[in-house]
């Protein structure tokens, strides 16, 4: 959606990588521990990113991937008047697992929130990746 683009834009613009999840509802959908990563956002900051060689690879055929369901959800919600609200929420899971199925190979796509002692800088780090990799910057980008 437009707003989804907006998010994306001010990640961008702001240094700050992003991941997406799906909120679960209570009895529709099993909780799933992953995010995904924004690829078109992690290409942008790749230069602020500590990643190896396949994980660059793996980023771009991820946007693909991404954005192939982005745009089959945005048909969707252009066939209930631009309004994602009113899409049904097992629409919204029956793609979110279609996506996180697509990218369950990848090296990068897939994130869970690491734990304290999985990654050098848990502070640095976005996420673990499906290959137990930690996906970090490479420095501090902010003190908060």
């Amino acid at each position: 959606s437009s707003t989804g683009r907006e998010v994306q834009q001010w990640a961008m613009e702001n240094g700050w990588m992003l991941a997406w999840a799906l909120s679960p509802k209570k009895n529709l959908v099993k909780s799933s521990t992953w995010r995904i990563l924004d690829p078109d956002v992690a290409s942008h900051l790749k230069g602020s990113l500590d990643l190896s060689v396949e994980e660059l690879h793996s980023l771009e055929a991820d946007k693909v991937i991404f954005y192939s369901r982005w745009r089959k959800m945005e048909n969707v919600i252009s066939e209930v008047g631009d309004k994602p609200w009113h899409v049904r929420f097992k629409v919204h899971v029956e793609l979110w697992e279609e996506l996180e199925n697509s990218l369950r190979p990848s090296a990068i796509g897939l994130l869970r929130v690491p734990r304290s002692d999985q990654c050098h800088d848990v502070d640095l780090c976005v996420g673990v990746n499906s290959k137990g990799n930690c996906v970090c910057y490479k420095s501090r980008i902010l003190d908060v």
